[in-house]
């Protein structure tokens, strides 16, 4: 088998706010309430719009991708807006993103698999959203069964759609590989797993889509390597907030890193 550089580059890993067609066998459900009132739609200005989710009070992951333009700069923050558990027209929080961070290495480049594992953007909300409104969902590295995942897309652009059933089909270069397709507006999905006991966790977002031995995959970003690094940049900061429990067991580095 080539290996997964070559595979992606051959292949032309698109973007996934480029309409692909569900695939068949697989379970897709509505899903409003808790735990999944933590997802949400990211608006980012006229028509487009990706998903996102709270990991924390104020704190949002999202594609990274999904935060620049077309010609490569940072969207304007003003256009960007966050609306947790989006159900029609209602949404159980709206929150403005006061923000940006990205990893230091993001290229952009969506034929590189090591840049799609880095494929992550940490939003800072202009105001923090109670725990006892909406529970934020846990950041975990993946050593369970995954669960599947969950998106505003297709269709369906106003309503939370779990898809279940994905498989992990291969992890390379720090990206998740899952045997399944989504629609546009995936970009930023959170995957999820379950831990021995039965919780679910955040383990990755939905970055792109590839062909991998005549099958379709989408491929999911490392999430809790990409946390690690922002939560130090928030450190060096001195942003004062619970981020640091986000992800059990990551220590942020006390080192100041410029974004």
């Amino acid at each position: 088998m080539r290996g997964m550089k070559e595979m992606v580059v051959q292949h032309a890993v698109r973007a996934l706010w480029i309409f692909v067609f569900c695939v068949a066998g697989m379970s897709q459900a509505s899903a409003e309430g808790t735990p999944f009132d933590a997802v949400g739609r990211l608006n980012l200005g006229g028509s487009e719009y990706c998903t996102a989710t709270l990991i924390d009070e104020q704190f949002v992951v999202t594609a990274a991708h999904c935060v620049v333009s077309e010609t490569g700069t940072p969207r304007a923050l003003e256009g960007l807006s966050f609306q947790a558990g989006l159900s029609g027209k209602t949404a159980r929080a709206v929150r403005k993103v006061r923000r940006v961070l990205m990893p230091r290495d993001f290229s952009g480049d969506m034929q590189e698999l090591a840049n799609l594992a880095r494929d992550v953007a940490l939003l800072v909300l202009d105001t923090p959203v109670s725990r006892q409104k909406i529970a934020p969902l846990r950041v975990a590295p993946s050593d369970g069964q995954i669960f599947g995942f969950a998106s505003y897309s297709g269709q369906r652009s106003t309503r939370l759609t779990v898809t279940e059933g994905c498989e992990t089909a291969q992890r390379s270069q720090g990206a998740l590989l899952l045997s399944c397709e989504a629609e546009r507006g995936a970009s930023g999905a959170p995957v999820f797993d379950h831990d021995g006991a039965g919780q679910m966790r955040l383990v990755s977002l939905i970055t792109a889509e590839a062909r991998l031995g005549g099958m379709s995959v989408l491929i999911g970003s490392d999430l809790p390597a990409a946390l690690a690094d922002f939560l130090a940049e928030l450190h060096g900061d001195r942003v004062e907030s619970s981020e640091v429990a986000m992800v059990p067991g990551l220590v942020p580095d006390p080192v100041s890193r410029a974004h």
